[in-house]
C-alpha cells in the first residue's frame, strides 16, 4: 500500500550468453551442472553488471532492492539500499553439501567466496530463512548481527489465524 510500484526482474543468463555459460560448465551429474551454472564466476559478473545497469537507469526511481541470494552483486554507492534474502552460504555448502559445491579448485572456491562477501558485506540488511543461515553469516562471513535478521520462508505465523467467514 505504500508503494508506487514493485518490478520484479529475473537476472538469468538468457540466449548465447546462456549457452556459453553452460558449455563452460558442463559436469558429468545434472545437480553438478545446475550448480555450477548458477555458481559460475563469469555470470556472477553477467548478473552483478545486468542488475547495477537496471538500477542506474531508474535511479532516482527506486527506494529498494530486494536481492534473492547472493549470485550477484546489486549494490552500488549511491544508490538505493539491498536488502539480500538467503537460505544458505557457499561456505555452508562447502561444509556439508558437497553436491552444491561445483568448483573443482581451491582458487574459484576462494573467489566464489569472495563474490559473495561482497554482496553480503555491500548489503544494508540480510535476510535468513533459518538461523542457520544468519550464524553461517555471522561466523563464516563476519557480518555484524545487527544487519542479519531471520524473517523464515512462507507464512510466519506461530498458529495459523482462524479461516475468514464465506463471502
Amino acid at each position: 500500500a505504500r508503494s508506487a510500484s514493485l518490478d520484479l526482474v529475473d537476472l538469468d543468463l538468457r540466449g548465447p550468453a546462456r549457452a556459453a555459460a553452460a558449455l563452460a560448465s558442463v559436469r558429468p551429474s545434472r545437480a553438478r551442472w545446475r550448480e555450477a551454472l548458477h555458481k559460475s564466476i563469469w555470470a556472477y559478473g553477467q548478473r552483478s553488471r545486468a542488475a547495477r545497469r537496471l538500477i542506474g537507469q531508474r535511479r532516482g526511481a527506486i527506494d529498494a532492492v530486494l536481492q534473492h541470494g547472493a549470485l550477484f552483486h546489486a549494490h552500488t554507492p549511491g544508490g538505493p539500499p539491498v536488502a539480500i534474502y538467503t537460505d544458505f552460504t557457499y561456505r555452508l555448502a562447502q561444509r556439508e553439501d558437497d553436491w552444491r559445491n561445483p568448483f573443482s579448485s581451491s582458487a574459484d572456491s576462494e573467489r566464489w567466496n569472495a563474490l559473495e562477501h561482497e554482496a553480503y558485506q555491500g548489503a544494508a540488511v540480510l535476510l535468513t530463512r533459518s538461523e542457520y543461515a544468519r550464524q553461517s553469516l555471522l561466523l563464516d562471513y563476519g557480518m555484524p548481527p545487527e544487519r542479519v535478521v531471520v524473517v523464515g520462508g512462507g507464512v510466519n505465523f506461530a498458529q495459523l489465524p482462524p479461516p475468514a467467514p464465506p463471502a
